[in-house]
């Protein structure tokens, strides 16, 4: 089986990590090619480098935003050499694919949803919102990431061709090393991950530290992440006066590596699907503090102790409070929990074989 992925990254998130992912965890008989959409002349984008490394097959196509005739001729190249599905992993693309999906019998035209923020209506957002909406009614599959995303309005009308399939990331052949809490009194260094962008709520965060500090709860904040926010939020830790322990790191290749280092992850999103760095952490045993947002109550569980009530400052600041009144024994049993619940249901491989059942049941292939 021979599946064809297309995508405009914008750097290596959860979308770009999902889709390794699956690469990495499918069989032999299944041959994945990567299209990475940029502009004339982008230079290399952090996921090509990161598949070129990896030796995943790839293509990196440049073509202006709105060409319809350069999706022409990639999907005509897909299907020449006999690729059976073609998937999308952005709104761009699930546009293109509906206007040109009459020329192109040959080929299954899906698309996976990694998030989806609802719109203001008449903002540019809300455009772009109206267009994939028309453009996913015309799809021959949508995956969403997340049972809650089937609420939205937008995918009411597709309920016949949607489906969820949790995002996984791979479990190691070695028994995975824990994360173990001890008791030394020592100051707890927290960690958040993901592009610099509003709906992160990254600058909600940077405030409920600065108040733990000023309270006398000493914490530090690392976020790893660019984005357009980044002197918004330089600017707020001046204000606030909390250089000192919060630190924007910028793009990070490899967060992985540095994750015994800290306490906790903290999810502060007002919206999200299923996020990888969930799900990273979840591997090692790191404890997480999230909003209710997106998959992850039906993830950690509706008991589960360290939610925010909301991601404004007074609330994350209080969920903060209540992790650090966790005593050693708490930290390590809420630890082992969050592993158990990744070993158990978030695999990439588990990913892996839902995607190709589906792929197999539209191609009329034996699963």
């Amino acid at each position: 089986m021979k599946i064809f992925h297309v995508i405009d990254s914008g750097g290596l998130y959860g979308a770009e990590k999902m889709l390794i992912e699956l690469v990495n965890a499918s069989q032999d008989n299944v041959q994945h090619h990567i299209v990475s959409i940029g502009r004339p002349g982008e230079t290399e984008k952090p996921l090509e480098r990161a598949l070129r490394e990896q030796g995943i097959s790839y293509e990196a196509f440049r073509m202006p935003t709105y060409s319809v005739n350069s999706a022409r001729k990639l999907l005509e190249k897909a299907q020449s050499v006999g690729y059976q599905v073609a998937h999308s992993h952005g709104y761009k693309f699930n546009v293109f694919f509906a206007l040109l999906r009459k020329n192109f019998k040959g080929l299954k035209f899906v698309t996976t949803v990694h998030g989806y923020i609802p719109a203001v209506f008449g903002s540019k957002l809300w455009w772009y919102q109206l267009a994939d909406r028309w453009a996913m009614q015309g799809l021959d599959k949508l995956f969403l990431v997340s049972p809650h995303m089937r609420s939205f309005r937008t995918f009411r009308n597709s309920k016949a061709k949607t489906q969820v399939i949790l995002n996984g990331i791979a479990s190691s052949n070695q028994p995975q090393k824990r994360k173990r809490y001890k008791a030394e009194n020592t100051d707890d260094l927290l960690l958040a991950i993901g592009r610099l962008s509003p709906e992160k709520g990254f600058a909600n965060l940077i405030e409920a530290v600065a108040l733990c500090n000023r309270s006398h709860f000493h914490v530090c904040l690392d976020i790893m992440g660019h984005g357009a926010l980044h002197d918004t939020l330089a600017k707020k830790c001046q204000e606030l006066e909390c250089t000192a322990s919060v630190k924007l790191l910028g793009y990070v290749e490899e967060p992985l590596a540095g994750f015994e280092n800290y306490s906790a992850v903290v999810v502060n999103s007002v919206t999200e699907g299923l996020p990888i760095t969930l799900l990273e952490a979840m591997r090692v045993g790191l404890i997480v503090i999230s909003t209710r947002v997106g998959a992850i109550p039906y993830i950690l569980g509706k008991d589960y102790p360290l939610y925010t009530d909301s991601n404004q400052p007074n609330d994350v600041f209080s969920a903060i409070l209540k992790f650090l009144a966790m005593d050693e024994h708490q930290r390590n049993k809420l630890s082992q929990y969050l592993m158990g619940k990744f070993n158990s249901e978030l695999t990439s491989n588990q990913m892996a074989k839902s995607y190709l059942t589906h792929y197999k049941e539209l191609c009329n292939e034996v699963a």
